[in-house]
């Protein structure tokens, strides 16, 4: 643990996962694999579903492969993102992940597809100066879309609609009870 009080409080809050050096390692650094996840069938929709472990396993017995990631949300990808650095994933269009505010694949992250990885290798080659704009057009996203307040409002505006739904839910039962 570090001796700085603030730093102190924010190890112990998390866990003890945090750490300052990795912070500063990440704003230096020029891009970051933020995977996370795993690949689940496209049915049944709920994959921690008895049949859709199954169907899984099926999958993977057969050797076939399935496009659909859950549980993709890993701390380094929005923390990389934060950093500056130009962010790694899998295709969130390709592979079905899904955002309220989504960002562009090669503008706002390198979304990997993963059966033609050398696509993105070749591109970067070609083009090494993307990796810089992507990682301030990251940036500029995640904290137009996803720094506290935007995250706050949109958070309030959910509510107030379910309360408008609510509402109105309720005055045509009223009015049909009548």
């Amino acid at each position: 643990p570090t001796a700085d009080p603030y730093h102190y409080l924010h190890w112990l809050q998390t866990g003890k996962r945090h750490y300052p050096s990795y912070y500063d390692r990440l704003k230096k650094s020029a891009a970051c694999a933020g995977f996370g996840g795993f690949f689940v069938p496209p049915w049944p929709k709920n994959p921690g579903n008895v049949i859709n472990r199954v169907v899984k396993q099926v999958l993977i017995k057969l050797n076939l492969k399935t496009n659909r990631v859950v549980q993709w949300d890993s701390w380094r990808f929005w923390e990389s993102l934060a950093a500056g650095c130009a962010t790694f994933h899998v295709d969130f269009d390709k592979y079905g992940i899904g955002l309220p505010v989504m960002p562009e694949n090669w503008r706002h992250y390198i979304g990997i597809d993963l059966d033609n990885v050398q696509e993105a290798v070749d591109r970067i080659a070609n083009d090494p100066e993307i990796i810089e704009r992507i990682a301030t057009q990251g940036r500029l996203w995640a904290l137009e879309h996803y720094s506290p307040g935007p995250t706050a409002l949109r958070f309030l505006e959910t509510i107030h609609q379910n309360e408008i739904t609510d509402n109105l839910k309720q005055e045509k039962y009223l009015t049909v009870g009548k």
